[in-house]
């Protein structure tokens, strides 16, 4: 772990929001996610390395999820079959013709497989060693193994780009979105999908909100924070949806 200072505005004063274990996959380490007294972003400090956070994503871990049809419980497949459908519509209702997607931290690739039924040309990226070979080689898709920023992307490639509860996940957000934004084509959609820290659910339930998820959530961005992020990178906020 390292000491980091604040992503979005650079300044080293943080104040402690909350602490402690991993609670979803009960890994071990103590946590502590701090608040930039200058710009508000929600951040990890001490944070984890690249190398460190693999340890915290296991092969098992819920968001690698296998093929629909391999899952033994019929609620299972058809929970995940339900929220495809949604990240489907929720995409195509803001760009209903066909065009080039990218998935970044697409995971096993059950959202870009179900898109390339709709008819769009997809690809993705994926740290995951384990869940980009799946993906490979279950749905035959296009994954580069590795960050975005490793992957190299062509310049305005592409109609859209999905991260569907990933930005909280990368260690450096503002490249991230600066890289979307060199790969989009002008007038090119980006969605995301964030837990609030604002949300209801997280002062109700304190430090152990799920959308929290320390060490795994190394940024918190609430409305705000998160409209100067994609100001900063060249982006418009069009919609803010509860999803």
């Amino acid at each position: 772990m390292k000491e980091v200072s604040c992503n979005l505005c650079g300044h080293d004063e943080p104040e402690l929001v909350n602490r402690g274990p991993d609670l979803l996959l009960n890994r071990p380490g103590d946590f502590c996610l701090v608040r930039c007294r200058h710009c508000g972003l929600i951040y990890q400090n001490p944070a984890l390395t690249l190398a460190e956070l693999g340890d915290y994503y296991p092969d098992d871990y819920l968001p690698y999820a296998k093929a629909i049809q391999s899952e033994s419980s019929p609620f299972r497949r058809l929970d995940l079959e339900y929220g495809l459908v949604r990240r489907c519509r929720r995409l195509m209702r803001h760009r209903p013709s066909p065009g080039r997607l990218l998935d970044v931290g697409c995971a096993t690739g059950l959202f870009l497989n179900a898109m390339r039924e709709r008819d769009w040309q997809v690809a993705g990226v994926e740290p995951s060693l384990n869940a980009s070979t799946y993906a490979r080689q279950t749905f035959n898709l296009d994954i580069y193994t590795g960050t975005l920023e490793e992957a190299g992307l062509p310049a305005a490639h592409f109609d859209a780009v999905t991260l569907w509860d990933v930005l909280e996940h990368v260690i450096d957000p503002k490249a991230t979105l600066a890289e979307i934004g060199r790969i989009l084509k002008p007038g090119g959609l980006l969605v995301l999908s964030l837990p609030n820290p604002s949300c209801v659910e997280a002062r109700l339930f304190g430090s152990h909100w799920l959308g929290w998820d320390r060490p795994r959530h190394l940024h918190l961005f609430t409305r705000p924070v998160l409209q100067r992020y994609l100001s900063d990178t060249g982006f418009g906020l069009d919609r803010v949806e509860s999803f």
